[in-house]
């Protein structure tokens, strides 16, 4: 293939790189407060996570779907460890001494792949976990998945800046992560979901590449390299198959024959196969399913009364209302939510903007129709597999918000090409931008509050400063440590603050008057450079 002639953008500034560097350490800070402030297994399936991860680093066997157990002592952190003073917990080996083997309890994540649990667990080998204590051991683990997302703004960034053209648009992209808390919690506590989310992230910024013009072998085989590695560590990057199919055929033009867009798009999608989509028709083969459940006994088929049958209405309701709320802030263990005038604000202002300007006739609404092809993929897949499960057992499980944060980079791109063209004047744009910047800030302290209350004081009902008491007494590293992060997340922050308004009112470098769009030695019509 002939290498791609790349669009011309302008190049960042001083000050663009200045405002990335603070939103990277900002989005980082905050990920490490969440590590601190959520307690031991109050996170979205957070013991089951860990005992598999305890489990491939001392007995490297993955269980069949619906075999794998709780191991005891993880089981007994997770009843019994939230509440005890950091100073009075056991190390690992100690626990295991008091509850040997495994519980009765059903650990769900033998019905993934292994993939996470073999990189989380030789970590914890490398730590020498055993002998510390187990919160310890929980908190490396977080710190690693915090690890996994600390390079999102990075991507969303370039994603943003490859496809508008616009570096305002871009960083205000990077930023607007922070207006999700929902990601901050579940990408600092111990789940797969951490390297579902960056591999999908890199696999949107790779497609933005594809899009402008970049189809380079290289470019072709990471794509695939990343797409293999997502659906080889959870179900929900299946959703991303269909989406790297699209960009492939229709993201790159019209000008290149059929022929070749399908032989460019059978370089990806044969190196996820042999990478990833195995373990997928292992599946098929052996269970008769793609995804056999983890909890297929504890839930149970439930046959519907005769005459009746699932209520599409109350299926629906409970997926909006689902999806919209846990996406934006539903802490804990589903049992903290964000207000709901808040998730609904943020819901409907972020669909109308997509809806209404992302794919109006210009010269980005073929990228918007192939990025919606992301969420849309995933939506679909989620709503096939909850469907199933409501039909089945008569009860709506798994309609949670962070299922879609395989396709958030995707989300955010819309919403900029949508912001880029709903807002066409240059000063308006400065405004727009860092008042989106202080919008995040301030939804991301507004999660942090929420869930320390709930935490921390809402079922006993006691001052702030006591609470900030039992806070620093349950945490692994105290009031030493929290200090610590607070004031980096507070710094950072307001670094922030500083370096995006001098980044979005410094004057844009102008660039090329055209932007070609030549892929693989054919020719397409040139694109308009995007407002900026």
């Amino acid at each position: 293939m002939a290498a791609d002639a790349r669009p011309v953008r302008p190049r960042s500034s001083r000050r663009e790189r200045h405002a990335l560097v603070a939103i990277t350490a900002a989005f980082f800070a905050i990920l490490t407060l969440w590590a601190f402030l959520t307690p031991a297994f109050r996170a979205p399936d957070e013991g089951a996570h860990y005992s598999s991860a305890v489990r491939m680093a001392t007995d490297p066997e993955w269980p069949a779907p619906g075999d794998g157990e709780y191991l005891a002592s993880v089981h007994l952190m997770d009843k019994f460890g939230p509440g005890t003073r950091a100073d009075e917990r056991e190390t690992f080996d100690e626990l295991t001494a008091e509850a040997p083997g495994d519980s009765d309890r059903i650990d769900q994540m033998s019905q993934h792949p292994p993939t996470y649990y073999v990189i989380a667990g030789a970590v914890l080998a490398a730590t020498d976990f055993e002998d510390e204590r187990w919160d310890i051991g929980l908190l490396t683990l977080r710190m690693l998945n915090v690890l996994f997302l600390v390079p999102l703004p990075l991507l969303i960034w370039s994603a943003v800046r490859r496809v508008t053209g616009s570096p305002r648009a871009a960083l205000v992209g990077a930023v607007s992560i922070l207006l999700i808390p929902q990601v901050a919690q579940i990408g600092s506590s111990v789940t797969n979901d951490s390297m579902v989310i960056l591999g999908a992230a890199a696999l949107t910024w790779l497609a933005s590449k594809v899009m402008t013009g970049d189809s380079r072998w290289r470019t072709l085989v990471a794509m695939g390299v990343v797409l293999g590695l997502l659906i080889f560590t959870k179900g929900t990057g299946l959703p991303a198959v269909p989406f790297v199919a699209v960009v492939m055929l229709f993201g790159r033009g019209r000008a290149i024959p059929w022929g070749r867009r399908i032989l460019a798009a059978l370089v990806p999608l044969g190196i996820a196969g042999a990478l990833g989509g195995w373990w997928w028709i292992r599946n098929i083969l052996l269970y008769g399913e793609v995804q056999p459940s983890g909890l297929a006994e504890a839930r149970p088929r439930v046959p519907w009364a005769e005459g009746s049958g699932p209520d599409i209405h109350f299926y629906l309701t409970q997926f909006w209302n689902g999806l919209s709320a846990s996406f934006w802030g539903y802490f804990g263990r589903l049992e903290i939510p964000m207000s709901s005038i808040v998730t609904d604000l943020l819901t409907v202002v972020s669909l109308l903007v997509i809806a209404i300007y992302a794919f109006r006739r210009g010269p980005l609404r073929r990228d918007a129709w192939v990025l919606a092809s992301f969420p849309i993929a995933t939506l679909l897949f989620l709503g096939y597999t909850t469907w199933s499960v409501y039909e089945r057992t008569q009860v709506t499980y798994a309609i949670q918000g962070r299922y879609l944060f395989s396709a958030v980079v995707a989300l955010i791109l819309l919403a900029a090409i949508g912001a880029l063209r709903g807002i066409r004047d240059e000063r308006a744009r400065v405004r727009f931008g860092f008042a989106a910047t202080c919008a995040a800030i301030a939804v991301s302290a507004y999660g942090v509050i929420l869930a320390f209350d709930g935490f921390y004081n809402r079922e006993n009902n006691i001052s702030p400063v006591s609470s900030l008491g039992n806070w620093a007494a349950t945490s692994t590293f105290g009031i030493v440590g929290l200090a610590i992060v607070g004031t980096l997340v507070a710094a950072t922050c307001t670094v922030t603050l500083v370096a995006m308004w001098r980044a979005l009112k410094a004057p844009t470098p102008a660039t090329a008057a055209a932007i070609p769009a030549t892929t693989d030695g054919g020719s397409t019509p040139e694109r308009a450079p995007a407002p900026r």
